[in-house]
């Protein structure tokens, strides 16, 4: 059974993204994560290609779609091919992933909120075709850029 996010977690990132974009958010019901998107030597999840399905997916009425979970995702990064990520959205695309499974490492359940519906707002962007910011703080910082305390290597 693949780890459901917290309902704390759904109503951060739902008021988050209400407040920072000023959008409907929807909530849709839950599904399983697709099997080919399972990388079994780390027990992860490939982010990319949960994008793709997520897109897929996409309602006929929906703009963006947001997966969500609490899973542990990848994606490739450099020569690294499993690289752990907190969320990884398509810049000018349809759909972007988050999971909470690196949000919660040494963390309150209160800053656990605070960072997903951080990473919900960034990834989104990513969506409406915002690209990285090379300002320290801002919200669409690379994670590189990110103070130490809301980043989470592999």
């Amino acid at each position: 059974m693949q780890p459901a996010p917290d309902a704390r977690v759904l109503a951060a990132v739902s008021a988050g993204l209400r407040a920072f974009y000023s959008i409907e958010v929807r909530m849709l019901p839950a599904v399983p994560l697709p099997k080919p998107a399972y990388c079994r030597p780390r027990q992860r999840w490939r982010a990319e290609i949960l994008l793709d399905w997520l897109a897929q997916r996409l309602p006929s009425d929906g703009a963006k779609t947001l997966g969500l979970t609490a899973a542990d995702i990848s994606t490739s990064k450099g020569a690294v091919h499993d690289w752990g990520v907190l969320g990884l959205g398509s810049v000018d695309g349809r759909s972007c992933v988050l999971s909470s499974f690196r949000a919660q490492k040494h963390a309150t359940q209160q800053v656990v909120l605070e960072r997903t519906a951080k990473i919900a707002v960034h990834e989104v962007g990513h969506t409406f075709g915002l690209q990285h910011c090379p300002t320290p703080g801002c919200l669409m910082a690379d994670d590189r850029e990110r103070p130490a305390a809301e980043t989470e290597a592999t």
